[in-house]
């Protein structure tokens, strides 16, 4: 599965970390990071995932694939600049709302029970 996340080159401290933290959850869960491959949140989610092994594609507006942030392991050169955020956004499931992503991650994407007494 892959799960685009989008988000600005310029963020908060907050919004970082939050973003750090999705990452680490989607590749907890061997879901594969899909982003701009630049810097700020893109940079944070990769990183998170890297953190624990996930795999991370940045889709880059450029024309060179030396511009992806370090923690990208597949990075896709588009020359497309900010038109490139149509491919993350057909990609791969997408939510500009943080709150609403990290309530996939850890909601929808928590493995399920084997029975229903089993409460951890």
């Amino acid at each position: 599965m892959i799960i685009s996340v989008i988000g600005g080159s310029k963020a908060k401290p907050e919004h970082l970390a939050l973003a750090e933290e999705v990452g680490q959850e989607l590749g907890k869960r061997n879901v594969m990071v899909a982003c701009g491959g630049l810097h700020g949140v893109m940079e944070a989610v990769c990183r998170g995932a890297k953190s624990v092994g996930g795999t991370t594609i940045g889709i880059l507006p450029g024309r060179t694939s030396k511009d992806a942030n370090n923690y990208v392991d597949i990075p896709i050169v588009t020359t497309m600049g900010f038109s490139r955020n149509v491919i993350g956004q057909h990609w791969g499931r997408c939510d500009r709302n943080w709150w609403s992503l990290w309530h996939l991650v850890r909601n929808c994407l928590r493995p399920r029970r084997r029975n229903p007494s089993d409460r951890s």
